[in-house]
């Protein structure tokens, strides 16, 4: 959202467009560009004197030298381009959102999931769409909301470092407080979970109109509780963004009931 917000600065103004247009490419395909390929791609646009990350982006589309293969025609470049035009050209920013999940499979994180369903999908980019559609054309608020809840909340550490073994051979991790979606933690447990915003549209999601997709909403909502060993904690909101929101009725189906101070009710 960074690079889409500042993209008709030029390089006067200290912004390289280049740059932010190859960190665009390798974000387009599942893996990066090889090093080969950047290096070309980088000195083919910087004789071209772009001035900024649109003129990047057309030049990129007559691009012929290597690009994720032989590139024959060009058409592996006008491809790249495509990509992140449609990114330039989106007027929102939950437009860009959405763009930037269609267009960008390197943003996606793959967990060896057996549910190939968009609402499994990490990050939950549909929802983040939804959220930013207050910002309207804002991009700079938006990117300074995110950057500020980012150094609020505390981070997950990554699968592959930052992990020690307990006496019982088991990975525990090394820091107190994680905030995941329900997919990243599958495979994970702790001592306790909080499972936020356990509330009907979330859990299960409102996306979810099929028998089949409701099925898999309830056992990714079972993956969500059976990751706490000792304590299991549910919150619910009663109203969000004008909205009033009512329980999950996966809270019914466990025969659990709501306090009546909460406001929400019983299910």
């Amino acid at each position: 959202m960074a690079i889409r917000g500042r993209q008709t600065q030029s390089a006067i103004l200290d912004v390289d467009p280049i740059s932010d247009l190859l960190k665009l490419c390798d974000q387009v395909k599942r893996y990066p560009l090889s090093k080969k390929d950047r290096e070309a791609l980088r000195s083919y646009l910087y004789k071209q004197r772009v001035a900024n990350l649109r003129e990047s982006t057309l030049a990129l589309e007559r691009y012929q030298g290597p690009l994720k293969g032989s590139n024959e025609a060009g058409r592996i470049s006008a491809a790249f381009a495509q990509a992140v035009l449609h990114l330039l050209n989106a007027g929102t920013v939950a437009q860009a959102i959405g763009t930037t999940s269609e267009h960008f499979e390197g943003l996606h994180k793959d967990y060896g999931k057996s549910l190939n369903d968009i609402f499994y999908a990490d990050p939950p980019f549909l929802y983040l769409a939804e959220f930013a559609e207050r910002y309207g054309c804002d991009y700079e608020r938006f990117y300074r909301d995110i950057e500020r809840a980012a150094c609020t909340l505390a981070r997950i550490i990554p699968d592959d470092e930052s992990e020690e073994r307990d006496n019982d051979t088991e990975i525990v991790s090394k820091k107190r407080l994680h905030l995941m979606t329900a997919l990243r933690a599958k495979g994970k447990e702790f001592d306790a979970v909080i499972l936020l915003d356990a509330n009907e549209g979330v859990w299960p999601s409102r996306f979810a109109r099929e028998e089949n997709e409701l099925e898999q909403e309830r056992r990714l909502f079972y993956v969500a509780l059976t990751r706490a060993r000792k304590f299991l904690y549910f919150v619910l909101s009663d109203q969000f963004l004008k909205e009033i929101h009512t329980p999950s009725s996966y809270l019914a189906e466990m025969g659990l009931e709501i306090p009546d101070g909460h406001g929400l009710g019983r299910p």
